[in-house]
């Protein structure tokens, strides 16, 4: 729909090798927009994303699935095009960037931001030399000067024979205007002392855990 942009395929999610009930949201105050919906939302991060809408003055209505013709999405977006109006003339024509802004920012935690990083070629390898032996690696969070920044350090341990150290690997700029991590340093540091607070490791997608 061209007044709801979706961010980097978080809001609208379809898997149309299952069969699902799209359940309508039928409890929202009269005071919110309707805006339709079609596809399934991505249900893990649903809440947010309802959370950014309702600050922004309304909800989404999945009314159609998988399978959705494109005579039904022009139609539903004709009606989107005209339920937008309040929101063109409070924020401006250009609202929905403002929008996706606010939603971008929203997304920009440590479970989330963290992902292109993770799954990275670099990050992949080392963590997979790692597990070889035993280990893994973890993850410092410090927050940047801007919102929805962060300076993250890929930290874990180092085996010199029989010791280990606990070492920085890399230290990278993460952003929620950009994908692609930002590689700062990969310069190993040995045990910075920072580096023992506030660690996370990832194990799955999008479930990040503090480090005992």
């Amino acid at each position: 729909m061209r007044y709801i942009l979706l961010f980097a395929g978080v809001l609208l999610f379809c898997n149309c090798r299952t069969s699902q009930t799209i359940s309508r949201n039928t409890n929202s105050p009269d005071t919110l927009i309707r805006f339709n919906a079609w596809g399934l939302p991505y249900f893990k991060t649903k809440g947010i994303t309802d959370s950014v809408n309702r600050k922004w003055g309304f909800y989404e209505d999945y009314v159609i699935g998988c399978g959705v013709l494109q005579t039904q999405i022009d139609s539903l977006t004709r009606d989107n095009e005209i339920a937008a109006r309040p929101l063109v003339a409070k924020y401006g024509k250009n609202w929905h960037k403002k929008y996706e802004r606010d939603l971008s920012l929203a997304f920009a935690t440590p479970a989330q931001i963290i992902q292109p990083l993770h799954f990275s070629e670099e990050i992949t390898k080392k963590r997979d030399e790692l597990q070889l032996v035993g280990d893994t690696l973890f993850y410092h969070f410090k927050q940047g000067k801007a919102a929805g920044t962060y300076k993250v350090d890929v930290v874990g341990w180092q085996r010199q024979g029989n010791e280990k150290r606990w070492v920085s690997y890399y230290k990278y700029y993460l952003s929620h205007k950009t994908i692609e991590p930002k590689l700062l340093s990969n310069k190993i540091r040995t045990d910075p002392a920072y580096l023992h607070n506030n660690v996370y490791f990832l194990e799955k997608p999008e479930e990040v855990y503090p480090k005992n």
